[in-house]
């Protein structure tokens, strides 16, 4: 069994590969959230010397509520820390109160309908149902690659119709007249860039050696989130890779050197 340590922004995490399940697929143990490198290594050596020693990184009686905690530590290391607030929101809201404490094997496609169900009833939104099973299903997933569970049961259920949400996007007439209004001001470029070539927090995190004003492009190469401060009260500002690979890299931009005076 091997095991390594890495850095993601700036916290550390542990993996370790525990072999394959049935189909040959690689079984990984993750633990993220570790606040320095000492005590990844040190977790780290704690895991091994436990499984080594005749324990099981998944038992087969892992019930949901368990399982779930290590799928959203695993989900940390792969998505944005907003996508982890939300998946911890959904879970503790409305699907561990409902079949928390069911073993992972015992579930089946009813369970998930009461997780539906229950979610409806609080008369919350077909889009928050939809959701509830979603992130579920996702979860469940990841349970069927890793050999915990032989189906994921939740896709034997329907979600509820999700209306598409209409959104009021400006016509190109009323975003030229934003633009003209903030001619001249501090808002002038981060509203350009805005409306053009890059989302909000991708403007937010530009610095001037990202800028290329001869060529009128920029570089985009990070993004700034505000975060909850993991060493105390309150939020923080951080720094993450774009949303997508495809956003990383340069863009046009059509700046001027006068738009920036």
């Amino acid at each position: 069994m091997r095991g390594h340590v890495r850095k993601r922004g700036n916290r550390w995490a542990f993996v370790v590969d525990v072999g394959t399940d049935d189909t040959g697929r690689r079984r990984q143990k993750w633990r993220s959230g570790l606040a320095t490198r000492k005590e990844a290594e040190a977790e780290l050596r704690q895991f091994l010397y436990r499984v080594e020693h005749g324990g099981d990184p998944f038992p087969t009686d892992i019930r949901l509520r368990d399982f779930v905690v290590r799928w959203v530590e695993h989900q940390a290391t792969r998505v944005r820390p907003s996508t982890v607030r939300r998946y911890r929101k959904v879970f503790d809201l409305h699907v561990l109160p409902v079949v928390g404490n069911l073993k992972l094997t015992a579930l089946r496609p009813a369970h998930v309908q009461a997780v539906i169900d229950a979610t409806a009833r609080k008369g919350l939104s077909n889009r928050t149902v939809t959701e509830a099973r979603n992130v579920l299903s996702s979860a469940l997933r990841h349970a069927v690659a890793w050999g915990l569970i032989q189906v994921n049961p939740a896709t034997a259920v329907r979600p509820p119709k999700v209306e598409r949400r209409r959104l009021d996007v400006p016509s190109a007439a009323e975003v030229a007249r934003l633009l003209e209004a903030a001619r001249g001001s501090t808002w002038e470029v981060p509203l350009l860039l805005a409306a053009t070539t890059a989302r909000r927090s991708e403007v937010l995190a530009l610095a001037w050696n990202e800028v290329d004003l001869d060529r009128g492009r920029i570089r985009i190469v990070r993004s700034l989130h505000r975060v909850p401060n993991e060493d105390g009260p309150g939020r923080r500002l951080d720094f993450y890779e774009p949303k997508t690979s495809r956003s990383r890299g340069a863009r046009g931009a059509r700046l001027r050197r006068r738009s920036i005076a």
